[in-house]
């Protein structure tokens, strides 16, 4: 099972890929990260075309398997994130249970 939460995060990288990431007070080191795939909607059209979508999106998402790093909690998570190029932004969409 799934939950979706479209939640903005902090990620920081290392060598170009997620190495943690800050959500709900909490850090969670990535442990491992399963080979990236690209989503970009309407990417046949340049930017500011007439009569285009509304809806322009780049994304580059990630599986994650991480630990929390809190000495409280040692939470296991294992989630969906992406990058959104278009507004420069990191997103949790999805947590698998």
């Amino acid at each position: 099972m799934t939950h979706v939460y479209y939640h903005p995060v902090k990620v920081t990288l290392a060598d170009g890929k997620p190495a943690t990431i800050h959500w709900r007070g909490l850090t969670y080191h990535v442990l491992e990260v399963n080979e990236p795939w690209r989503l970009a909607d309407r990417w046949w059209e340049p930017a500011g075309t007439p009569g285009a979508g509304t809806g322009r999106s780049d994304r580059t998402y990630y599986r994650l398997h991480c630990i929390s790093t809190s000495a409280a909690t040692h939470e296991d998570l294992t989630c969906d994130i992406y990058f959104e190029a278009v507004g420069e932004v990191w997103i949790l969409e999805r947590v698998y249970d």
